[in-house]
């Protein structure tokens, strides 16, 4: 999915993309929806080795073994990533909370990094976290990045969470941002909601209703966001409107992006 969210929407490409995906829809119909999947459904996976001192476990969620990343002693910190990322991504600020007295878990979520699975999708990773989140020891802070912002707090987890959050390039309406893709790439449409719907059918969410922005308003917690003002992937429009309407704080960088901003001294110094 990663490829088709960066695509860049050139009117001939556009036209090419829809005619292509429209075309194989009508005749098709199978291979259109396989291809669909893949598109929309696999996200890049990831596969970085852990230095040997990180603690490797693993368990068993409704939509196979996800693999769990310990690393450091004293109060935990919980790291979520997001669409295409993997545990290892916080492996350099893992380090360094170390360095300050905290220990840290991570872990791949379904069809990211070494965890099973070749498709995914917002639901499954819903689903997932909830399972990882009663398996692991409990977190005094937890820091989420991109989609994992949306994974936390569409999850049963979180209704019962009360501590510290730190939001890093938050992807909070993951439907719109899928939704506006498609018209920028010229992605068939039909396609686009017969893949929603079999999510759906599969996983019993509506993607749609999955947006985080109203269930980090109504938190009773603390928040902190940082985001970069170069950011291709998540809007900075949408954390500015969440700071104000939830009271966080939001920390501005520049020239970090999307990915870059998470081995940022400012994400550490934040904790």
């Amino acid at each position: 999915m990663s490829s088709i969210y960066f695509g860049n929407g050139h009117p001939v490409a556009k036209k090419v993309v829809n005619i292509v995906t429209k075309s194989l829809r009508i005749t098709m119909p199978t291979l259109a929806m396989k291809l669909s999947r893949k598109v929309l459904m696999q996200p890049v996976q990831r596969k970085n080795t852990w230095p040997k001192e990180v603690e490797k476990t693993e368990c068993i969620t409704r939509h196979g073994v996800a693999k769990i990343y310990k690393f450091g002693e004293g109060k935990p910190i919980w790291l979520v990533h997001g669409w295409s990322g993997s545990g290892y991504q916080f492996w350099p600020l893992m380090q360094k909370l170390a360095d300050k007295g905290f220990s840290t878990i991570t872990f791949d979520l379904p069809a990211h990094g070494y965890s099973e699975g070749e498709l995914s999708s917002l639901p499954k990773m819903i689903q997932a976290f909830d399972d990882i989140s009663g398996a692991i020891e409990a977190p005094g802070m937890v820091i989420a990045h991109s989609m994992g912002a949306s994974v936390i707090a569409n999850s049963q987890w979180f209704k019962n969470y009360n501590n510290d959050i730190m939001l890093i390039a938050p992807l909070l309406k993951t439907y719109d941002l899928l939704q506006e893709t498609v018209n920028r790439t010229g992605f068939d449409q039909v396609l686009f909601e017969r893949i929603i719907q079999e999510v759906y059918e599969q996983d019993k969410m509506q993607v749609s209703k999955l947006d985080a922005s109203k269930h980090f308003i109504n938190f009773n917690g603390n928040i902190k966001m940082i985001h970069d003002v170069d950011d291709k992937f998540a809007p900075i429009a949408e954390s500015r409107v969440l700071a104000k309407d939830a009271g966080a704080e939001l920390y501005i960088t520049t020239n970090l992006g999307h990915g870059k901003i998470l081995r940022s001294t400012k994400v550490s110094s934040l904790v």
